[in-house]
C-alpha cells in the first residue's frame, strides 16, 4: 500500500511541484533563521542544511531539549562543530530554532578558554530573539485586523 501511494505521488506532477516549493521556501526560511543565530550555514539545494556552530556540544544541549540533530564529526573534513538538520514543516523548524536559541544561550561561556567570558554569539542570539518577538507580534496584529 505504501509503495502504491509513493508511485501515485511521483506520478502527480502538481504534488511534486508543491512539495518542491514547500521545501525550497522552508529551506530559505530556516537558513535565514540559523544565520540570524550566528551559525555558518552552507548553501543547499537539498532538504537538509549543514551548519557550523560556534561551540562544540551543541548536539548534546539540543538532545536535552528533545531535539536530535546529526553531528558531522565523522564526515571527512568536518569537526564536532558541524551539524546537519532536515528541512521540515514550519512548526517543526520553528521548534528547532527555539531550541537552538536556548542551547546557544546555555553556551555563553567562552569555550576554548572556559573563562566565563560571553561568547561572540550572545549578542546575535539576543538580537535574533528580539527580532522573532517583533515578527510574532506583527503577525498577531495582522491577524487581529
Amino acid at each position: 500500500v505504501a509503495e502504491e501511494a509513493g508511485v501515485a505521488a511521483l506520478a502527480d506532477a502538481e504534488y511534486l511541484a508543491r512539495s518542491r516549493r514547500a521545501v525550497a521556501d522552508e529551506r530559505a526560511w530556516l537558513a535565514r533563521e540559523l544565520s540570524l543565530l550566528g551559525l555558518a550555514v552552507v548553501p543547499s539545494s537539498a532538504n537538509y542544511l549543514l551548519f557550523r556552530a560556534p561551540t562544540d556540544g551543541l548536539g548534546e544541549r539540543l538532545c536535552e531539549r528533545g531535539v536530535l540533530v546529526r553531528t558531522c564529526s565523522s564526515f571527512s573534513g568536518l569537526s564536532a562543530f558541524w551539524y546537519r538538520v532536515a528541512v521540515r514543516t514550519r512548526k517543526e523548524n520553528e521548534a528547532l530554532v527555539r531550541a537552538l536559541e536556548e542551547a546557544l544561550e546555555d553556551s555563553r561561556v567562552c569555550e576554548p578558554c572556559g573563562n566565563g567570558a560571553p561568547s561572540s554569539t550572545e549578542g546575535r542570539v539576543r538580537k535574533a530573539s528580539e527580532a522573532r518577538v517583533r515578527r510574532d507580534q506583527s503577525k498577531e496584529a495582522d491577524a487581529n485586523g
